[in-house]
């Protein structure tokens, strides 16, 4: 546990100084545009960065403009569901500085969308390691989220090279994610392949 803290620490402290998060931001996600995986997915699930995560409204704009279907997170209670955007101006501020769509859309059933219709995720982390290890704020959001999603999605996590450390902590119920897009590269992890 102290390892873990010590890491979401050095992680954001890493995140915080870094002097060009819009240009590495643009970089990451013209990776994660480039992949074959988010070509091919038709059902894209995206964080929406805020503070200084890898700004992901550009990639979530674009993806609508592409005629993707995009679901955003929510909090509900203890675990994350998804909502089917369809312009980002409906994500509206929201409790821990988030973007989500308001209460009054989220009661829609309409609007909902089920994990395991999502082709490709792209998921946020504080710390990550090349082995698809991925830390969190440490709520288990994420890997409830990606533990009910179906066979075959893709999980791409969103970072900055700076995240990247030697080994992540993980535990059982941690989920891995498949690739690691930064400004420098996409780290894909060997032998982490979607069941099909």
């Amino acid at each position: 546990m102290a390892e873990k803290t010590r890491l979401r620490r050095e992680a954001i402290e890493r995140r915080d100084a870094m002097a060009d998060r819009a240009g590495a931001s643009r970089a990451v996600l013209q990776r994660i545009e480039a992949m074959p995986e988010y070509g091919a997915a038709a059902v894209v699930s995206a964080f929406v960065g805020v503070g200084s995560e890898v700004e992901t409204l550009s990639l979530i704009e674009r993806a609508l403009r592409d005629r993707r279907r995009v679901a955003v997170p929510w909090v509900s209670g203890r675990e994350l569901r998804l909502f089917d955007l369809r312009d980002a101006a409906e994500l509206a501020p929201a409790p821990f500085g988030l973007l989500e769509p308001p209460r009054e859309l989220r009661a829609d059933p309409a609007r909902s969308i089920e994990p395991a219709t999502i082709d490709l995720f792209v998921v946020p982390g504080l710390a990550f390691d090349r082995s698809g290890g991925r830390l969190g704020h440490g709520r288990g959001y994420y890997d409830g989220l990606l533990a009910r999603a179906r066979p075959g999605a893709f999980f791409v996590a969103a970072a900055f090279e700076c995240q990247l450390f030697e080994t992540v902590p993980m535990e059982a119920r941690d989920v891995r994610v498949h690739a690691i897009a930064t400004e420098r590269a996409l780290h894909r992890v060997a032998g982490r392949l979607p069941v099909r």
